[in-house]
């Protein structure tokens, strides 16, 4: 399989255009990064802050398409949020899980961690089969 690159990152919010400009900006660090490295794979975690109707979520899905990732936690999840706000009146789901097709496909599985309350983010946990094929690694 190879060398990964795993990357956590907290994303610029959906705001002005110093906003989107950190976004891109964010990205192309990332990809040059991952071209420098050794690493043949690329993990990409954290709180992108964009959803499907954020302005910037062609930022996002642009650096997915470039760096060749699949939408790891987007294709194994449906209907569910990793964000809501302290009065529980909005919800959305912005914290993802973006991987090379090597490592995409040893995840075995993608759950939203509803019962931990440690911040208006919710944890998404990913489970790998081993690359062993005995015991399951956390992402």
């Amino acid at each position: 399989m190879g060398p990964v690159l795993l990357v956590a990152v907290y994303m610029p919010t959906d705001g002005d255009s110093e906003c989107l400009e950190s976004c891109v900006a964010t990205c192309v660090y990332i990809t040059v990064l991952f071209q420098d490295s050794d690493a043949v794979n690329l993990v990409v975690v954290g709180d992108f802050n964009y959803q499907t109707v954020s302005r910037f979520y062609h930022c996002f899905l642009k650096f997915v398409k470039e760096n060749k990732l699949q939408l790891t936690d987007l294709n194994q999840l449906k209907d569910v949020f990793t964000f809501c706000n302290d009065s529980a009146t909005a919800y959305s789901w912005i914290v993802h899980v973006v991987c090379s097709q090597g490592v995409d496909s040893l995840v075995s599985s993608c759950h939203v961690q509803y019962q931990y309350v440690s911040s208006d983010h919710k944890p998404l946990l990913s489970l790998l089969i081993s690359f062993s094929q005995t015991q399951p690694h956390l992402v």
